[in-house]
């Protein structure tokens, strides 16, 4: 249980650092695959040679180049699932990022092989990965005796896990996925990760209406455990991140940046969220959620 307190708090301070080096990306880098400058708001003077910002220009390679020495971490990955992570790991290296939070499949039976794998990788890598699980019946009382024997093995949070899904093409037909965030065994397994000190991350869409309040009621009623807000920006605004993170300090949003720069059904650009990541920096955890709905990770 100790070691999971302290695994949790590097997790937030590695988060915070993980943002700072975002904001910075946003705000000195021209994302060459998407084509698109990052501004501010303050009226632009006039450049001459010398004065151009010459980081605008900065290929991504530059860049980890730059900041490769601040602590990065992917804070959700899937590559359990077939053994994909052993295809990422020179990847990994090439882009700086120190540590992976790791799982495989979500809230289904397959989801008990796929936390296997990742227990296999942490055992390999445990100064990269980070095993999440996510193979528990939310739908009955033996999930909860499930979950505990997995903290009691060592893992260091839940998740994935569905707890809401009607829009996902893949977790709205999982078996074991629940109704809202406070259906099935969920509050028992909030009560849980509180007691062993563990985050819970969480998969809610559409992330408005019943579920949303729901998932409030939730923050609300289990204060002393943390919540993640899985890929929090997806379909969703900054106004009603910030007001979650305002409202309910056990709570922290998964930031997936390839969904707001690269999926077309995002109606938000990158730079939208910075103000709010600046507001509050230790709240966020950047993820790749392993690319899903994009061309690759």
């Amino acid at each position: 249980m100790k070691k999971n307190s302290l695994f949790l708090l590097l997790i937030i301070c590695i988060a915070f650092a993980g943002v700072v080096f975002l904001v910075k990306m946003l705000f000195l880098s021209e994302a060459a695959s998407t084509q698109e400058m990052i501004t501010t708001a303050e009226k632009k003077p006039v450049t001459t040679d010398k004065t151009a910002p010459r980081a605008a220009n900065k290929s991504f390679e530059d860049l980890v180049k730059e900041y490769g020495d601040i602590p990065l971490f992917d804070a959700h990955n899937h590559d359990a699932s077939d053994y994909k992570y052993k295809g990422m790991k020179n990847i990994w290296e090439k882009t700086a990022v120190s540590r992976i939070v790791l799982f495989g499949d979500v809230s289904e039976p397959s989801a008990v092989r796929t936390d296997d794998i990742a227990w296999e990788a942490y055992r390999d890598r445990p100064d990269v990965i980070i095993p999440f699980f996510s193979g528990i019946n939310l739908l009955e009382a033996s999930g909860v005796d499930t979950a505990r024997s997995m903290l009691e093995k060592g893992y260091f949070g839940i998740g994935e896990i569905a707890a809401a899904s009607t829009n996902s093409p893949v977790l709205s037909k999982v078996a074991w996925k629940t109704k809202n965030p406070m259906d099935g065994v969920l509050p028992q397994i909030y009560e849980l990760c509180a007691e062993y000190k563990v985050p819970v991350l969480l998969h809610i869409d559409p992330p408005n209406g019943l579920v949303l309040e729901k998932f409030k009621e939730a923050l609300k009623l289990y204060p002393n455990t943390t919540f993640i807000f899985a890929h929090a920006n997806a379909f969703n605004s900054p106004s009603n991140i910030r007001e979650l993170i305002m409202t309910y300090p056990n709570v922290y949003a998964d930031f997936f940046a390839g969904f707001t720069a690269f999926n077309p059904e995002s109606s938000n650009k990158l730079k939208d969220f910075v103000p709010v990541m600046k507001d509050f920096p230790d709240r966020f955890m950047l993820s790749t959620d392993s690319g899903f709905g994009l061309k690759s990770e």
